[in-house]
């Protein structure tokens, strides 16, 4: 597959950004990162009910040296509720079970070589990154979508961006009292790009190599864009591939479908009372096809929050279609345990046909399940479900 010269070299990043952990680079300067100006609306439920949600486009990364500024109306907004959802529930993000996770979907196949799901332009391009850092790419044993974000990782840690110092993550650490939820999971982040096609992990990995010089550049753009709340410039960021055909699934994939699936998660939080604030990536909230304009276009009041606080008049689109499908409200969010507990129950008697021990250790720094006559199996099984 060839890369269009039509591509503005943004993709990788703004792919990533979306999804747990963004892709960013080294910025010139580090001035404290503001709230004054960014993406915030309040979201009133149904008239029926007093509910209410404020919702805060964000970034996934920060910088230790590169603070947070809470505007006054984010403050007095988050200071109201009394729940705070993010996109995973912090339990999820535990490094154990983080790791469980990718080594459940990322891992290659018994015998299966990474060079047999990649065009030769993404091999040459891997194995020139991988030899300048001293590794080899017969040595690889992760698929392209998870061989991608290890090298956003690498880049990451080089430069001192650290996911846990997101925006998202700044609320989880000062939520206190409040109610901490997950509007996704892990597993249905990671599944939504674990299923993508080869071609598309393939393209996916290419241009995360292609891009590598411009993480400066994109990353100060993606957070220069935020701060000024400039929906505009994010668009172009993040989502101005979507129209190249090679992009367009891509991005369906990964932003749409998602927006799709949080506005109906939101929606259920709307159907009982109280005050809600919501983080979730900036790439989620821009345009007509993000969280904020689907809410409007399902009958919500959906209002932008000056820096003033108070909110302006809507000037999302009048409701033209019925009220979202509600999720089964008694469907509650599994531990980490449990959904461990659950992969590995699959695992032993769905794929082995064997019992499972109720023991999941970790074999060679790999996740594996405890299965009576298998003995410990190494987990390289896709599960996509635990429900």
């Amino acid at each position: 597959m060839r890369t269009s010269s039509a591509f503005r070299g943004s993709a990788g990043a703004a792919i990533a950004t979306t999804l747990l952990f963004a892709a960013c680079g080294a910025l010139h300067s580090v001035p404290p990162l503001r709230t004054d100006n960014v993406l915030f609306w309040r979201v009133r439920g149904p008239e029926t009910v007093n509910s209410e949600a404020y919702l805060l486009g964000s970034v996934h990364v920060g910088r230790a040296d590169r603070p947070l500024v809470l505007d006054q109306r984010l403050a007095e907004a988050f200071a109201a509720a009394t729940e705070l959802w993010v996109e995973v529930d912090p339990r999820e993000l535990d490094p154990a079970y983080l790791l469980f996770t990718m080594q459940l979907y990322g891992t290659l196949a018994p015998k299966q070589s990474i060079t047999s799901l990649l065009t030769p332009e993404t091999t040459e391009r891997l194995q020139r990154y991988l030899h300048e850092r001293g590794g080899r790419i017969e040595n690889v044993r992760a698929k392209p979508w998870l061989v991608s974000m290890g090298i956003i990782f690498a880049e990451q840690a080089r430069v001192g961006i650290r996911p846990e110092l997101g925006v998202d993550r700044w609320f989880i650490d000062h939520a206190g009292d409040k109610h901490v939820a997950g509007i996704e999971t892990l597993d249905s982040q990671i599944s939504a790009i674990n299923d993508l096609p080869d071609e598309l992990q393939d393209l996916m990995l290419r241009q995360t190599l292609i891009n590598l010089k411009r993480l400066d550049e994109t990353t100060e753009g993606i957070l220069s864009s935020w701060e000024r709340g400039d929906e505009a410039a994010m668009a172009h960021f993040m989502l101005a591939d979507a129209a190249h055909p090679e992009f367009e699934p891509l991005i369906d994939k990964l932003i749409f479908e998602r927006n799709e699936e949080m506005a109906r998660s939101l929606e259920w939080t709307l159907r009982t009372p109280g005050t809600r604030f919501v983080v979730v990536g900036a790439g989620h909230v821009i345009g007509d096809r993000g969280i904020p304009a689907i809410l409007a276009r399902h009958g919500y009041s959906v209002s932008p929050v000056l820096p003033s606080g108070a909110p302006t008049v809507s000037t999302m689109p009048a409701a033209t279609a019925p009220p979202l499908q509600v999720r089964d409200e008694g469907a509650a969010a599994s531990s980490p345990a449990e959904r461990i507990r659950c992969i590995c129950q699959k695992v032993c008697e769905d794929y082995l046909k064997d019992k499972y021990t109720g023991e999941h250790p970790v074999v060679d720094g790999k996740p594996a399940c405890g299965c009576k006559e298998q003995g410990v199996v190494v987990l390289k099984f896709h599960v996509k479900s635990c429900d």
